[in-house]
């Protein structure tokens, strides 16, 4: 099993030539146009996690409440996964169960950015 170091970069954000092995830091308090697309990474990441832990979780609970056993057939199943999918998507860009929030709020320093306020 591999260790998760907190200390490591993040995949598609920039690290600081100082430090390259950390977060890039931020140089000033005016937002840069790479800001905002780190910015806009963080919430886009934190969004499709929390849209695919919601979509997961009606799944998980659209299967316990089967009941009588009986199986859908694929093109049921198939659609009511993908409105699940739907449903799921846009709960979560309307802030969901705010676990997208908490997500941008712990990953927004780690980039190097100053949190939303």
């Amino acid at each position: 099993m591999n260790p998760i170091h907190l200390n490591s970069p993040i995949a598609g954000f920039p690290t600081d030539a100082a430090n390259p092995g950390g977060p890039k830091q931020a140089a000033s308090a005016h937002p840069t146009a790479t800001d905002s697309a780190t910015r806009s990474k963080v919430q886009k990441a934190a969004q499709d996690f929390e849209a695919l832990m919601i979509s997961t979780l009606w799944k998980s609970m659209r299967e316990e409440s089967n009941e009588s056993g009986e199986e859908q057939d694929a093109a049921n199943q198939t659609l009511g996964d993908w409105g699940m999918s739907v449903a799921a998507n846009s709960l979560a860009k309307w802030g969901g169960l705010g676990i997208g929030k908490m997500i941008i709020h712990s990953l927004t320093p780690k980039v190097g950015l100053e949190p939303a306020k």
